[in-house]
């Protein structure tokens, strides 16, 4: 699908409208393959949608333990794929616990945070993960949430139960303790 530079624009325009941040939005048009930016505006499409519908409610997948973030997370994927989440992402102790477990797949691409990399900033819609632990915050079993606007130095992330027994939200997270993500491949 080849694009003339004045309809590159025009998406570029509806995604930052829609919330895609673009560093420069003036090389852009230059940059990136139209497949690349349709491919980013779906991305962005699927998680304002999903933020949508879960916004300021309490999200309980596997109606066992509460309201977890990991539920929150699992309802994203069934989202995404229109599968139970468990069979893309299987049980296991926490948050943290399945991010380490997990090989990528023909679902996600699994990346590992390098703190040193400052280029290394997941794409919107990624599902993001914290280590046990942080600032005694994230517990034994870490944290998770869906990327919602990426950024160098914080990340506004949709997520539940943090604060502890919060519904779902928007919050603003730092790098501190974040042990990578899984990137959607819709």
């Amino acid at each position: 699908m080849a694009l003339s530079t004045d309809q590159k624009n025009k998406l570029i325009e509806a995604l930052i409208k829609g919330g895609y941040n673009l560093i420069d939005a003036k090389n852009a048009a230059n940059g990136p393959t139209a497949e690349n930016l349709v491919k980013e505006y779906l991305k962005t499409s699927n998680i304002t949608s999903f933020i949508n519908i879960w916004i300021n409610r309490f999200a309980d997948y596997d109606k066992a333990w509460g309201y977890q973030c990991v539920d929150l997370m699992r309802y994203y994927v069934k989202f995404l794929f229109n599968i139970d989440a468990y069979k893309i992402i299987p049980a296991n102790v926490g948050a943290y616990q399945m991010f380490a477990a997990y090989k990528s797949d023909k679902y996600f691409t699994k990346v590992i945070n390098n703190p040193k990399d400052q280029n290394q900033i997941p794409p919107i819609g990624a599902i993001m993960f914290w280590k046990p632990y942080q600032l005694f915050l994230t517990g034994k079993n870490g944290h998770v949430g869906m990327v919602q606007t990426p950024n160098i130095l914080n990340n506004i992330i949709f997520n539940q139960n943090w604060p502890t027994n919060s519904n779902c939200h928007l919050q603003k997270f730092g790098w501190r303790g974040v042990a990578g993500w899984l990137i959607p491949k819709v």
